[in-house]
């Protein structure tokens, strides 16, 4: 939900309410740029942010998800004591990323890259909160420091292990999709949620909150 009006990043299209009081603020930025750079793309938003999101290659077929790659279910940064389970996502009808409807849940964009593929993105996308269900699984990512660990395990049980290297926000109007989708460049996990100001009128937050980490290990060993 990039530019939708619930509170994540892409189509977090759920009547939750978001109207707890302790909304998120902004974020002190580390390594700006840092998403797009990795990308190898353009930094400039598209003019329709939903049509950046990689649901389909040319000639409009489905893409498939990795099938050589286990799926992510697990996310877990100690440092926050998060530790949600994490389910394959795709699109809603309107084009957008679809969001587990539990807030403790967090979503894998299934046509992103997956843990071990050695280029892309491994997307995932969680709530902050909601006046319903309470605070979501992403709630406490804009405090999220560089260096700090995250965890991944896939549905085979290994456990992949990213260090933080960049925390961004972006306006809604001005987030980079095409960057943060990509399945070009360095193998690298993106984390994002809402953040920013929190509008009253609109009920939903103004920005987004984009983090990047880069592949450490997988059960202990080293990926490369």
């Amino acid at each position: 939900m990039l530019v939708s009006a619930a509170g994540v990043l892409i189509a977090v299209g759920v009547p939750v309410g978001w109207s707890l009081t302790d909304h998120p603020t902004g974020v002190r930025q580390v390594n700006p740029g840092t998403v797009t750079r990795l990308a190898g793309a353009d930094p400039a938003p598209a003019a329709d942010p939903a049509s950046s999101i990689p649901i389909s290659p040319p000639g409009g077929q489905t893409l498939p998800a990795t099938p050589t790659l286990a799926s992510p279910v697990r996310i877990t940064v100690n440092s926050l004591s998060i530790n949600a389970p994490v389910a394959a996502q795709g699109v809603e009808a309107n084009g957008e990323m679809a969001i587990p409807t539990d807030v403790r849940t967090v979503g894998w964009y299934q046509w992103s890259s997956a843990p071990g593929a050695h280029s892309g993105s491994v997307v995932l996308v969680g709530h902050v909160d909601s006046a319903v269900q309470g605070r979501g699984a992403f709630f406490r990512l804009r405090t999220l420091e560089q260096g700090a660990l995250v965890s991944v395990t896939t549905a085979d049980r290994k456990v992949w292990t990213y260090r933080v290297i960049a925390r961004e926000e972006f306006p809604k109007t001005a987030v980079p999709l095409d960057a943060i989708f990509a399945q070009t460049g360095p193998e690298r996990l993106v984390l994002a949620t809402c953040g920013g100001v929190f509008n009253s009128v609109t009920r939903s937050y103004e920005d987004n909150i984009v983090i990047t980490a880069s592949p450490l290990a997988v059960d202990g060993y080293p990926t490369k």
